[in-house]
């Protein structure tokens, strides 16, 4: 009698220190992943669900990124602005991770400068070396 109490404590025992016998202890450490491997069905661009298309009453959908052509274009426009959210979002193959995006925010965010713009930028670089200058020459 005493033995067979001494071996139900024993197997008590076991089970308490958090493996039983029967279970294999590097299975039950595997720890589960906390970050997923697909993006959220969220613009990349914009952060949004729902956006409502311009001059309608309708939403305009999600699209999930499926070519690998659209996957350089958006990392070559996120490479030429220096955008660092939208890079850390590009270092990962985005058509693998199925990000999601609204047709109208990638066009504008792949859309290269008008030519007002440049001409914009050229006239403030060209006022910033007339300040530059005078300050050097006093």
């Amino acid at each position: 009698m005493k033995k067979a109490l001494d071996g139900i404590l024993a197997q008590k025992e076991k089970t308490t220190n958090g493996c039983p016998e029967d279970s294999n202890p590097a299975r039950a450490s595997r720890a589960i992943p906390r970050t997923s491997r697909t993006y959220e069905a969220e613009c990349i661009f914009c952060q949004k669900t729902n956006k409502y298309a311009k001059r309608q009453k309708t939403r305009e959908v999600l699209v999930k990124c499926r070519e690998l052509r659209a996957d350089a274009k958006i990392r070559n426009a996120a490479t030429k602005k220096q955008d660092s959210r939208i890079l850390g979002i590009v270092s990962r193959d985005i058509v693998a991770t199925e990000a999601h995006y609204h047709r109208s925010c990638s066009r504008f965010y792949t859309r290269g400068e008008t030519s007002q713009q440049k001409g914009a930028v050229s006239a403030d670089a060209k006022e910033d070396e007339d300040i530059y200058e005078a300050a050097v020459s006093q």
